[in-house]
């Protein structure tokens, strides 16, 4: 009798339990321990696997065999999952602080950077807008990689004021067409050198322009402290403006002239002291002649109230009056004439018999001759033999 033993029964295998890891790289590296297996007949079973060195992102079955010397085998599956729920690390650029061009400023604020250990690329994005206000404005910077997975940062941009508003004050030069008088508290004598500037605004040409606020107000004062009655001749005027918080300062040139001025036409060659001269004068509206008579706005229409002519003898006619020289006035007499024709008053100078050097003035009536007076007056130097 044959008595045959045989064994075609597979070991019997266990599989290492599921494993689920974080991921460490594009391929991680898994800890997935060993499978276990029996056998009726062999002691020493052989088991293998094909398990990857390192596993990708997800999951991956990885098929255990147990093997017996009989080549009866059997097999079991373990499943290693690989998860990225770790964000990447970002870094916001560093915090900017820059002057304002604007109600609103571009401004340079560079780039967040990121790195992931999964992805080779990680989308960032800020909410940072496209240009800033003054003051200061949080930047969140956001980064974002395949699975999902963000992180943020923050960055400080501040945008400061620091500059002024830029003032634009050009000279100003005016003709006052109403004159008041003053008196001299010394002399008594009566001036009209006073021109009223009640209406006028010191601010009018004048204009300062801020980068943040635009345009912004102005406002002037004589430097010498005077009011609204102005000496006619140059005053300082300074101005100010503000932003709110920072202020700047400017100044112009104010000149008040009288409505015209004379243009006074002496004779060629020599005077001779005592004899009678035609002094011929013309009046100018600064920018050209005009006539006085026939002016719907005549201020000097009439020769008697109106015109003057002086003289008083000077040292070379350096305006230093000669304490033992002559003086004299004519006003209003019928030596003044007037050629509508040519524009120009004539006068008969009935001249001093003293010979020597004379300072002749054309002036409005009342006008005192006064070295260094800015009346509207012409003066010429007239040497008499």
């Amino acid at each position: 009798q044959t008595i045959t033993v045989v064994d075609s029964t597979a070991p019997a295998i266990t599989a290492p339990a599921d494993v689920s890891v974080e991921a460490t790289g594009v391929l991680t590296v898994v800890e997935i321990g060993t499978a276990t297996a029996s056998d009726a007949v062999d002691t020493l079973v052989m088991i293998t696997n094909d398990a990857p060195e390192s596993f990708p992102l997800g999951s991956t079955t990885v098929t255990w065999t147990a093997t017996d010397d009989y080549g009866n085998w059997s097999i079991a599956t373990q499943t290693v999952t690989v998860v990225d729920s770790t964000a990447p690390t970002i870094t916001a650029p560093a915090d900017v602080s820059v002057e304002a061009t604007g109600a609103l400023t571009i401004v340079d604020i560079g780039t967040a950077t990121a790195t992931d250990a999964v992805d080779a690329s990680v989308t960032i994005t800020s909410d940072a807008p496209a240009s800033f206000p003054v003051g200061i404005t949080t930047v969140n910077w956001t980064a974002t990689d395949d699975d999902g997975n963000s992180s943020s940062a923050t960055q400080t941009v501040t945008v400061v004021d620091t500059t002024g508003p830029a003032i634009t004050a050009p000279n100003v030069t005016l003709s006052a067409d109403y004159v008041k008088r003053r008196i001299d508290e010394e002399t008594l004598l009566i001036y009209p050198d006073l021109a009223d500037l009640s209406d006028y605004d010191l601010a009018s040409t004048v204009t300062a322009l801020d980068v943040v606020k635009g345009s912004v107000g102005v406002s002037c004062s004589r430097r010498d402290g005077g009011g609204t009655d102005f000496h006619f001749g140059d005053h300082v005027i300074d101005c100010t403006a503000t932003d709110g918080t920072y202020s700047t300062s400017a100044s112009f040139t104010l000149t008040v002239r009288y409505l015209y001025d004379i243009e006074l036409i002496l004779p060629k060659g020599r005077a001779r002291a005592g004899s009678t001269i035609p002094i011929d004068w013309q009046y100018l509206s600064w920018d050209a002649p005009f006539d006085p008579v026939n002016s719907p706005n005549d201020m000097v229409a009439d020769p008697e109230n109106h015109i003057s002519v002086r003289w008083i003898k000077s040292a070379e006619c350096s305006g230093v009056i000669d304490p033992d020289g002559t003086s004299g006035e004519d006003a209003g007499s019928s030596d003044f004439r007037y050629s509508s024709a040519d524009q120009l008053w004539q006068f008969s100078w009935q001249t001093p018999s003293l010979p020597g050097d004379y300072i002749l003035t054309i002036s409005p009536p009342g006008t005192l001759l006064v070295p260094g007076q800015p009346l509207p007056n012409s003066s010429a130097c007239v040497v008499l033999r």
